[in-house]
């Protein structure tokens, strides 16, 4: 059996889109859909416990992991892996993912 990997909630993923057009984001709201979704969560978790934001300790939570990298770069870190999941089974591009953090690296 081929690695596979989980079926995402589609609705799930258009709510936190439609979220994410809110200005500003409404960090409960938004922290309560991105808990709802693993991919989604995991990329945010592992970004900002990564070298590049610099946190002194390693961060556990959806709230402070929103705050840590703000409004505008979860905006485009979500897109992009909302973006990749409806793609299929596309690689991620590491350009792309640069662009997502570019401006919002402290």
């Amino acid at each position: 059996m081929r690695n596979r990997r989980p079926p995402v909630n589609q609705i799930l993923r258009i709510d936190i889109l439609k979220a994410l057009q809110q200005n500003p984001l409404d960090l409960r709201k938004v922290s309560q859909l991105v808990k709802r979704d693993g991919p989604i969560t995991y990329q945010l978790l592992r970004l900002v416990n990564s070298p590049m934001w610099a946190m002194r300790q390693q961060v556990d939570s959806i709230e402070v992991a929103l705050s840590a990298v703000g409004d505008d770069a979860f905006r485009r870190i979500a897109t992009m892996a909302i973006a990749r999941e409806f793609n299929g089974t596309q690689p991620p591009n590491c350009c792309a993912w640069r662009w997502c953090v570019h401006d919002s690296v402290k």
